[in-house]
């Protein structure tokens, strides 16, 4: 089997992880070092996205709602792309002390 990992990234609605929400994320394969798939989701939000949020991203309320993809069908898509795949995940989120996380 070829050696590979996935890299993943998202924007949400601020920075606290135990209420915000996923407005976009996207995913990279990566397998003996080439890019050999790539993914990205934007989801229907149930919460308003705060101005100081879409300056990051530029994702709006209104891209948001009339774009988007429903929040339980995007996640359930985003978890089934991570899970056919056999390779690691590879994630920089800053967490509430504003530092970088990465999985072991």
């Amino acid at each position: 089997m070829q050696r590979g990992f996935i890299a993943f990234d998202t924007e949400t609605t601020g920075v606290d992880v135990a209420s915000e929400r996923i407005v976009t994320a996207a995913a990279v394969v990566f397998m003996g070092g080439e890019e050999t798939e790539s993914r990205e989701w934007l989801i229907k939000v149930d919460v308003d996205i705060p101005e100081r949020a879409t300056e990051v991203h530029g994702i709006t309320n209104e891209i948001s709602q009339n774009q988007g993809l429903d929040q339980r069908e995007a996640l359930a898509d985003i978890r089934s792309f991570w899970w056919i795949r056999v390779c690691p995940l590879f994630a920089s989120t800053p967490n509430s002390t504003g530092r970088s996380w990465m999985p072991t």
